[in-house]
């Protein structure tokens, strides 16, 4: 009997051995998307160049990342934040000047704990 391939188990398991081998990064991207939804601006949607995916969640978010090298993560309120990854401490390259006092804590993490 032949296998069958399930996409969404391969996906799921590509994401947990790339976070598995690049954990920082993950941690990196729920500390972003928590802080903004905490401050009521949540991430609703991805853009990777080509095409928007919705967003609800920060599993949602990190499975895409880590599917990517460069994404924009879009919030309610319409501010963008730019990640490149691949780049470890450095992934969070550039961010609205609205997020920017939004976004103090994780840079202070950052730069802490580079």
């Amino acid at each position: 009997m032949a296998k069958t391939y399930n996409s969404d188990r391969y996906a799921i398991q590509f994401t947990h051995d790339a976070i598995a081998r690049r954990p920082l990064e993950a941690r990196i991207i729920s500390r972003i998307v928590n802080v903004l939804g905490e401050a009521g601006d949540p991430v609703v949607k991805v853009w990777d160049s080509e095409e928007e995916s919705p967003v609800s969640s920060v599993g949602d978010v990190v499975h895409l990342a880590y599917n990517l090298d460069e994404l924009w993560l879009y919030t309610q309120s319409g501010a963008v934040i730019f990640l490149v990854m691949g780049q470890d401490w450095d992934i969070l390259t550039d961010y609205s000047v609205s997020l920017e006092d939004t976004l103090t804590p994780v840079s202070e993490w950052i730069g802490k704990n580079m």
